[in-house]
């Protein structure tokens, strides 16, 4: 029995299942792809996602993939000066697929006692007084 199922896993729900398993939540994450995705969506993380992830822990692992940028350059031909007072210990872009962050996150939540269920898609839920019954499918024959 778990205590929380996460729909969906990526960034966001790699994340939310670490930090649960981090406060002793017994969680599981349903995700309707059987195999992680090949596809990038996003190539880099931000000062405040870097900082997060300071603070939670798995940075290193992130920095040793990744490429850091400064902040400021330039977008459609527009000067963009480096903030001079942005208060970070982190005053850069990390360049990193998230492909790989993808992978780096649900590794970390595995190694703090998370489940992760591949080719299962959350296709029910109910909610009654002391148990919520959930339904899942099959999506591949890896769930």
């Amino acid at each position: 029995m778990f205590d929380v199922i996460i729909a969906g896993g990526g960034p966001t729900g790699f994340m939310l299942v670490s930090e649960l398993r981090l406060h002793g939540v017994h969680a599981l994450v349903l995700e309707k792809d059987a195999e992680p995705t090949r596809i990038v969506r996003a190539l880099g993380l931000h000062a405040r996602s870097i900082e997060v992830m300071d603070q939670r822990g798995p940075l290193e692992r992130f920095l040793a993939l990744g490429r850091q940028y400064p902040l400021g350059g330039f977008f459609a031909g527009i000067d963009k000066p480096s903030p001079d007072r942005l208060d970070t210990a982190h005053p850069y872009v990390l360049g990193i697929p998230q492909t790989t962050t993808d992978r780096l996150l649900a590794k970390r939540a595995t190694e703090l006692g998370a489940e992760i269920w591949r080719g299962c898609e959350l296709v029910g839920l109910s909610q009654c007084r002391a148990v919520r019954p959930v339904s899942r499918r099959r999506t591949s024959a890896h769930g």
